[in-house]
């Protein structure tokens, strides 16, 4: 009994050092590739941002979009993709939100970097379809 709740608060532990790292990171306004923006954090980690407080995460990242460097606005346009693809009605939240409008600012903008282009463009496509596979893996 003792070992299923070490492991369960070892879990949790887990979890909420990973959101913690997430919410540190936006606030701070400087991205880096890292754990949190992968495809494994959002799928682990998707359903925390019913919360309103991780929820205004994603405002957050939405502002990062418009007014940061080419890495950061990058990374927040991944992960506003990843929360589009696995949080429920992740999409229409980005749509109420106005994450479309600034992605296609984005994507418009001319001397942005390769990276960024490709993050923006990606994204869109999240928000764009019911089902996302990544049509890069075998």
């Amino acid at each position: 009994m003792l070992d299923k709740l070490f492991e369960y608060m070892e879990y949790n532990l887990k979890v909420f050092s990973s959101i913690e790292k997430f919410r540190k990171e936006v606030h701070k306004g400087s991205l880096k590739w890292g754990f949190i923006h992968t495809e494994k954090f959002w799928q682990e980690n998707h359903m925390f941002f019913d919360d309103s407080d991780n929820l205004n995460l994603i405002k957050e990242l939405i502002k990062l979009v418009e007014k940061s460097d080419d890495r950061t606005k990058a990374i927040a346009c991944y992960d506003l993709g990843e929360f589009a693809r696995f949080f429920a009605h992740g999409r229409s939240i980005l749509d109420n939100f106005g994450a479309k409008e600034k992605i296609i600012e984005v994507m418009g903008k001319p001397g942005s970097s390769a990276e960024l282009k490709k993050e923006a463009i990606t994204c869109y496509q999240k928000m764009l379809m019911t089902t996302w596979s990544d049509s890069s893996k075998p």
